[in-house]
């Protein structure tokens, strides 16, 4: 699958945050999923789901769908 710049993509936070859908604090350390043009962050549940849809997204666009 091709990756552009704009693409979500899992990291590492640096900084404690909250997560973009629920709330819920995280710490720096955390594995979180990042949205770049939205600067949205996703932590736990969220960022499994956040994650999942954007690969079934960009499965689906790939497929011509």
């Amino acid at each position: 699958m091709k990756r552009y710049s704009k693409d979500p993509f899992w990291f590492t936070a640096k900084y404690p945050g909250y997560c973009a859908k629920c709330k819920s604090p995280f710490k720096a350390g955390a594995r979180v999923f990042y949205y770049p043009s939205s600067h949205t962050t996703y932590s736990g549940e969220c960022a499994e789901d956040a994650a999942a849809d954007f690969s079934c997204h960009s499965f689906d666009e790939s497929m011509g769908g």
